[in-house]
């Protein structure tokens, strides 16, 4: 029979074991029955259900995990940041305008701030959880491999005894009959079940320092979002307070000197306004009060109508005496 790849010596807790270990070690080895067939089956089983546990419980935070979104989340608050630069040269030559439109992004970006800061809190939390959980995760992996190694190092134990019990040196190499075929047997199978455990040994063994990388990079990604946080998200609203002031400052220097060129247009204005009203008032008061034009054309129009009543006048007395001329006639002749 080859020897076990399973040195005592190779696992902790089997130099110095503390009492309660000792104590459960014993345990562990007096209730090992290697002729029985479950014990082949299930020894250690609880040892190795807790390592399928953990596996799954991390599979299940690393799928669940969605740090993609974020980066399009800066994405689109890098575009929106990028936007608030006080905006092109024809922009800038309509104040009103360019205050208007940066205000309106602005107020675009800071959305996509507010929302980029909470989702950045969600994942920091998130970031957390899963660190806290990472230390529960390590600590339950110790404690795997405490369990594993306890029955590893009772199993080799009883294995060693019952090889002696029932296998005598002289039988190596020849066919086993009889009982010491059968416990053979008993202990190959034994064997491979302890080399079972060990395998899974080595595996949970392996699986601490990846559980301490992955918690090292969630630390790093939570202290850089930690940062973004107290930093970034204040320093990005700062620099939109700066941008708007500077715009509200630009667009006060074009409005005092749009109020002082129409200020200078009004005196202008005022002064023509003046000038033509005191011409047109000098003018007036030089000109007669009567035009003599209009004393003229009163003078014919009076002396036409004198002449036209004359007239009528001369035709009223001539039909008069018609009128009684035949008057006269009708008086000699009556009927």
């Amino acid at each position: 029979m080859q020897d076990l790849p399973v040195k005592l010596c190779d696992l902790p807790l089997s130099d110095s074991l503390p009492p309660q270990c000792r104590d459960r070690l014993q345990k562990i080895e007096d209730s090992i029955d290697i002729s029985s067939a479950d014990c082949a089956l299930s020894y250690g089983a609880d040892a190795q259900k807790q390592l399928v546990q953990l596996s799954e419980q991390v599979l299940s935070k690393v799928k669940n995990k969605e740090l993609g979104e974020i980066g399009e989340w800066l994405s689109r608050l890098n575009a929106g940041l990028g936007s608030i630069d006080g905006g092109d040269r024809r922009e800038r030559k309509n104040p009103r305008k360019t205050v208007a439109l940066l205000k309106a992004r602005c107020e675009k970006a800071e959305k996509t701030v507010d929302k980029t800061a909470l989702k950045l809190q969600n994942t920091l939390h998130g970031l957390l959880c899963d660190i806290e959980l990472m230390e529960l995760m390590i600590e339950q992996t110790r404690h795997t491999l405490q369990e594993l190694a306890l029955y590893i190092t009772a199993g080799m134990s009883k294995l060693q005894k019952e090889q002696k019990n029932h296998l005598t040196p002289t039988e190596h190499g020849t066919v086993h009959t009889g009982g010491v075929q059968e416990w053979a047997g008993y202990c190959d199978r034994f064997e491979k079940r302890l080399l079972d455990l060990h395998l899974t040994y080595t595996v949970c063994m392996q699986s601490v320092p990846q559980l301490r990388l992955v918690q090292s990079s969630d630390t790093l990604m939570a202290q850089k979002l930690q940062s973004a946080l107290t930093n970034t998200i204040p320093l990005w609203k700062s620099q939109m307070v700066i941008a708007l002031s500077t715009a509200h400052t630009l667009q006060a220097e074009n409005m005092a000197q749009d109020l002082s060129c129409l200020t200078g247009r009004l005196l202008v204005q005022n002064s023509l306004r003046l000038k033509q009203t005191v011409l047109t008032a000098q003018q007036r008061s030089d000109s007669p009060g009567v035009d003599i034009s209009a004393l003229q054309e009163v003078n014919k129009n009076l002396i036409d109508t004198i002449t036209e009543v004359d007239t009528l006048r001369q035709q009223g007395a001539s039909a008069r005496r018609t009128l009684f001329a035949e008057l006269a006639q009708l008086c000699r002749n009556p009927l």
